[in-house]
């Protein structure tokens, strides 16, 4: 994700960022740092390409889980 990130190539970036986002929430959980590393790149990405709505609510999904219940 990072490598197609460097060369520009988005939408794969996007795509492989989605997809170990997945696989961390899956394996190592939500709050691990791994995950939050991801979630980060991938928030990071839709900053760089505009996405400001998906940017939202992936802020909104990490708050939410972050947030003392």
């Amino acid at each position: 994700a990072s490598l197609y990130y460097i060369l520009e190539r988005y939408e794969e970036s996007e795509r492989y960022f989605v997809r170990c986002l997945g696989i961390d929430e899956k394996t190592v959980g939500q709050n691990h740092p791994q995950t939050l590393g991801h979630a980060e790149n991938l928030g990071l990405l839709y900053q760089k390409i505009g996405k400001q709505q998906a940017l939202m609510q992936l802020i909104q999904r990490y708050q939410a889980r972050s947030a003392p219940h």
